[in-house]
């Protein structure tokens, strides 16, 4: 034992401990110098890219709506074209005109392509109306279609127990460059 105590006694506690101190000090100078500074670059690329996925998300969220919304138009579109294309100039003409008239009755009269790839077909369209408002909202309704539809006068209207008679006669012009009715 008293080898022990001889040895603690040649130990230098103050030079030891000072030299602890630096040691302490200067692991903490480094932490502080080249540590911190490296995980505050961390931080901030952390955030950066949260921010960036977070962006990134939502406009893919956003894209992939508009997406749907356009597979979804062009579905209805091309369910709509296929089935103006089986559909006959008469029975659209008969869905778009039965809001307006009662009996309503369509007749193709005639159909001729014309040089500049034009289709003028012909029809004849008889029906009543409860009140001239009825022929009135059919009017604007034509005038609406451009040039897609004409109606050629005279138009024959007739009183007939509280109803207006109307025959008039409509061209309808077709072209692939021209839309076809809207049902």
């Amino acid at each position: 034992m008293n080898n022990f105590t001889e040895s603690l006694r040649e130990i230098d506690w103050i030079r030891n401990t000072l030299w602890f101190l630096f040691y302490v000090v200067g692991v903490a100078l480094l932490f502080l110098g080249w540590v911190l500074p490296a995980l505050d670059d961390f931080r901030r690329a952390n955030i950066e890219y949260r921010k960036s996925e977070f962006l990134y998300n939502e406009t893919k969220k956003d894209y992939d709506a508009i997406d749907k919304e356009l597979r979804d138009f062009k579905e209805l579109n091309a369910a709509t074209l296929e089935a103006l294309a089986q559909t006959s100039d008469a029975q659209v003409l008969q869905s778009v005109l039965s809001g307006f008239f009662e009996d309503l009755k369509v007749s193709e009269l005639s159909r001729e392509k014309r040089q500049i790839g034009f289709e003028v077909a012909r029809f004849v369209i008889e029906g009543r109306a409860a009140n001239s408002s009825l022929l009135h909202r059919f009017m604007d309704e034509v005038s609406k279609m451009g040039r897609v539809v004409k109606v050629d006068f005279p138009v024959l209207l007739k009183s007939e127990s509280n109803a207006l008679f109307f025959r008039a006669h409509l061209e309808l012009y077709k072209s692939e460059s021209i839309p076809a009715i809207k049902q």
